[in-house]
């Protein structure tokens, strides 16, 4: 009996989330633990470990429409990962445990796609050239507000290159470089 229960002690790894649930406590069905120990009462509860490995997820995006109905490219790599804060990491159990990590990216990536799009509507290629830094940032909330809705978070953006259609931004970096001779 005593090895019984000394089996129901569980420690999560670090690289995990455990879940308990089917808990008698209608308020919090489900109890989300991360690197910490656990006790799962027999018969009662039963538990279930999810990876938070991030997830590295190349983009290549071309032809979003800027502002001015400009298509650009944004070919970017982003890192996500599953949140380990509280009340997230419960949402990420919810929608995501029993998917498969391949799974877990696609679904990342459709909202990364989505939510750069709605960034890129708001800006014209001019802006963007010249506001790089802004324009990550407002690209980093966004996305990063669309995953923790599944209860992901956007660890990195790294957008590799910007191109547009119309040669905008090529035409503005030549004229620079005329000018710092």
């Amino acid at each position: 009996m005593t090895v019984f229960i000394l089996s129901r002690f569980k420690k999560c790894p670090p690289d995990k989330i455990i879940a308990v649930y089917n808990r008698s406590d209608a308020r919090r069905p489900v109890k989300c633990l991360y690197n910490r120990k656990v006790f799962v009462r027999p018969f009662f509860e039963s538990y279930a470990l999810m990876d938070i490995t991030p997830m590295m997820i190349k983009l290549d995006a071309e032809g979003l429409r800027t502002k001015r109905n400009v298509r650009v490219g944004l070919p970017s790599w982003f890192a996500v990962g599953i949140s380990t804060e509280p009340g997230i990491m419960e949402t990420a159990v919810e929608c995501l445990m029993g998917l498969r990590h391949s799974e877990v990216q696609d679904l990342a990536e459709e909202i990364i796609l989505g939510q750069l799009r709605l960034v890129v509507a708001l800006w014209t290629v001019e802006k963007i050239d010249l506001n790089r830094e802004r324009f990550l940032d407002d690209v980093s909330q966004n996305i990063g507000s669309g995953l923790k809705k599944l209860g992901l978070r956007l660890i990195n953006v790294n957008i590799t290159d910007f191109t547009d259609e119309a040669g905008i931004s090529e035409r503005r970096a030549h004229a620079f470089a005329a000018e710092a001779i």
